[in-house]
């Protein structure tokens, strides 16, 4: 099969695994708010330096959430500093939000959130905000807890240098645009014009969810994806040459994967302390680029299936099967091309190719999604 076909059929998945356009309303509104609530507040506002996302909705490489319904939102808070302690600032924003009859009712006040302060909405979704200090440049300071001695200290972070880094490699061999600055909440793209970065760490987070890879963070993705990206602008090529350079990257288990953005930041330190959940990684990693693979020979009823594999095989709930989604609107856009004349078929292969050069004209009554 033709890889723009396949690209085609990749970057429908993409539509279906991100974000939906009115999630990402709510999650506009929800930080636009809160933004304005917290900086209102007369203890507040001398001490506020800046407010913004970061994490995925920042990248624009959002993934729902594959067996709930629960997706997350990352605001970063960053406050004045003159020498208090990290958990001052967690304990300002948790005092504020408290004199809210709305904020109160959604604080989730756990073990799991002594670094941040946690807003649940529902079965929706929360939002983590992280209380932060400015160190120097860009860097800022952000709270640390360690378990054993139950204390805290301050950690470095630079969510402002990441994602500068992160749109610069996203542009390479692609034209050149203004991103939003980070105090501006990010103006999502119609999923035909992002950026084949941002599409195929969407795919790999989609994949790490479905495969059960809970220790592989999406910021250690992310960096490695990013610093093998070489300007592919073919989704399937891209996705195909991003295995095979993650293959190539971790061959061993102590390999140490910086921050970019904050080079003395170890990423990989997780899986250099367990030998096994690197192993594992790995193994299906090989498992991916052999499926890869094998589609570039298959007829369009085996890369659903495959497909599905991939993406779709831990899903409980067959209404949220995106496979059959995606190849519904790859069936879509299918006939858009036929009506526009742009499409051919192959009556020895049984594939489509767009702008091919031979073959019959495509009969725009067939379907495309298989089984």
């Amino acid at each position: 099969m033709m890889n723009k076909q396949l690209s085609l059929i990749l970057n429908c998945v993409c539509k279906e695994i991100q974000l939906s356009d009115e999630q990402i309303k709510k999650a506009e509104k929800i930080y636009e708010d809160l933004s304005k609530y917290l900086q209102e507040s007369n203890t507040l506002k001398s001490k506020i330096i800046d407010i913004f996302v970061q994490g995925s909705v920042a990248l624009q490489t959002t993934v729902k959430p594959l067996k709930k319904d629960e997706f997350d939102l990352d605001i970063v808070c960053v406050f004045e500093y003159s020498g208090e302690k990290s958990e001052y600032f967690r304990t300002l924003i948790i005092n504020r939000l408290k004199q809210s009859s709305v904020y109160r009712e959604l604080l989730e006040e756990s073990s799991e959130h002594k670094r941040n302060v946690c807003l649940k909405f529902g079965n929706t979704f929360h939002v983590d905000i992280v209380p932060a200090v400015k160190y120097e440049k860009d860097i800022l300071l952000i709270p640390s807890y360690n378990k054993t001695t139950n204390l805290f200290s301050w950690k470095k972070t630079n969510p402002i240098g990441f994602r500068n880094w992160f749109f610069e490699q996203a542009k390479k061999q692609k034209y050149q645009e203004h991103f939003a600055s980070k105090d501006e909440f990010p103006q999502f793209k119609e999923y035909e014009s992002m950026f084949p970065l941002q599409n195929v760490i969407q795919l790999i987070k989609r994949w790490r969810d479905n495969k059960n890879l809970d220790d592989i963070k999406s910021i250690l993705l992310t960096t490695i994806i990013g610093n093998g990206f070489d300007g592919e602008q073919n989704l399937f090529v891209l996705l195909k040459n991003t295995v095979d350079y993650m293959l190539k990257t971790l061959t061993s288990y102590d390999i140490r994967i910086e921050n970019p953005s904050l080079p003395e930041e170890c990423l990989s330190e997780k899986i250099n302390k367990n030998p096994n959940t690197f192993n594992i990684f790995r193994a299906k990693l090989q498992n991916l680029k052999d499926k890869i693979e094998i589609l570039q020979n298959c007829d369009l009823e085996n890369i659903n299936k495959i497909l599905e594999e991939v993406f779709d095989e831990n899903v409980e709930n067959n209404d949220k099967k995106i496979i059959k989604k995606a190849f519904d609107e790859y069936g879509k856009r299918m006939k858009n091309y036929s009506d526009e004349g742009k499409m051919r078929i192959d009556t020895k292969m049984a594939t489509i190719s767009i702008f091919g050069k031979s073959g019959k004209k495509f009969n725009s009554g067939n379907n495309f999604y298989g089984s």
